[in-house]
Parts: structure tokens; C-alpha cells; sequence
């Protein structure tokens, strides 16, 4: 928001009489206010950039009729950040034996180097959600899913959609040792199918 103050009480400024420029894309100026002091709430930015406020002459009156003159500010302009898209990695883990997981501990880091970039209970239904946002797109991840009872599963690949999907099976502690698969899945010599996926 940018702050407009008069010389003196004015009359007749209002929505439409402030003037946008700058490379951030702005397309509206709200006004409110009264007397010397008024408010301008811009909206409309569609891109990181600079936002630019100008008042142009005759858009105001004082008590005795005489019209403003254009503005002149040195703090008339603002940079303005756009927000980061929110992204997730979702999905659901399940046991190869007792059906779907409450209470699985899912984890990403980034592989190599380890560094955490998130985790997550899952629920009843034995789904999860990690927030992903501002996580580059592209960025080579370990999934990793674990459990009391059941050996680690750890899924490693491209983080590259703003909602990633990736659904996997941990297995009973009996049935499998740990191991680590690529996306996409495939069978388990011995054991019961591998139903991670995790699209393109």
C-alpha cells in the first residue's frame, strides 16, 4: 500500500485517480480515506517487479475549489515479490500386510546430501502431504517411508510437478530386507509386488 498525504483537507480523490506503471504488472489502485490522508491498496501484480504511484494535477480540491498539483514523491515506488506457487508430494503408504498405514513417519530429503526438506504423519486413511513449496522443480529427492514393525522403503527420483504423486508399500519386517527402488516400482523376487509409482 502506498500513503498519500495533501497539504491541506481535499475532497473528490478516489478510486481511479492514482496512475500505475512499473514492471510488476499492478492494474489497480483502491482509495480510501479522507481530509489530508488516504490510502492506496494496489493490486493486480502478476510478476516480481517494481510498483510505481503517481497522482496526476486536478484529481483533488481543497474547501475554497483550487485543484491539486501533480504528486511529487522520492518514495513512490515499491518492489514487489511474487509469492511462490505452492507444490506438494502426496500419496498414501500401505503394508504388505494390514492394508493401509495410520501413523507411517514419510520423509524427503534431498539425495545426495541429506538435508531435510519435509515430512509426515499419515492419517487414518494412511495418506500424507509434504509442503513442497519452493523446492526447485527438478531437484533429485529420497522418499523415505517407515514404520514400527516393517522395514524402511526409500524411493528415490526428479521432484519435477507442482503436485507430485508417489504411493509405496513397506514391507512386513519378515519379508523383505531394507532396499532402495527407483520410481516407478517393479517386482520383489520372492515378495509381494512393489506398488510405488510415481508419474512423469
Amino acid at each position: 500500500d502506498f500513503t498519500v498525504v495533501f497539504s491541506k483537507p481535499v475532497t473528490g480523490f478516489a478510486t481511479g485517480d492514482v496512475t500505475l506503471s512499473g514492471t510488476a504488472g499492478a492494474t489497480t489502485a483502491t482509495v480510501t480515506g479522507s481530509g489530508t490522508t488516504y490510502n492506496v491498496a494496489v493490486s493486480g501484480m502478476t510478476t516480481s517487479g517494481t510498483v510505481i504511484a503517481a497522482i496526476g494535477a486536478g484529481v483533488a480540491q481543497d474547501a475554497a475549489g483550487n485543484v491539486n498539483t501533480p504528486s511529487t514523491s522520492i518514495d513512490n515506488e515499491v518492489t514487489w515479490n511474487k509469492p511462490p506457487t505452492p507444490q506438494k508430494l502426496f500419496g498414501f503408504v500401505e503394508g504388505s500386510v494390514g492394508g493401509r498405514l495410520e501413523g507411517a513417519y514419510v520423509t524427503v530429503i534431498t539425495d545426495p546430501g541429506n538435508v531435510e526438506l519435509g515430512h509426515d504423519y499419515t492419517d487414518g486413511n494412511g495418506n500424507f502431504t509434504i509442503d513442497m513449496t519452493g523446492v526447485p522443480l527438478g531437484t533429485k529427492v529420497l522418499v523415505q517411508a517407515t514404520m514400527t514393525n516393517y522395514k524402511l522403503v526409500a524411493i528415490s527420483g526428479i521432484f519435477d510437478e507442482v503436485d507430485e504423486e508417489v504411493n509405496f508399500t513397506v514391507f512386513y519386517e519378515p519379508e523383505s530386507d531394507d532396499r532402495r527402488l527407483p520410481f516407478g516400482g517393479g517386482g520383489i523376487p520372492g515378495g509381494p509386488p512393489y506398488l510405488g509409482l510415481w508419474p512423469d
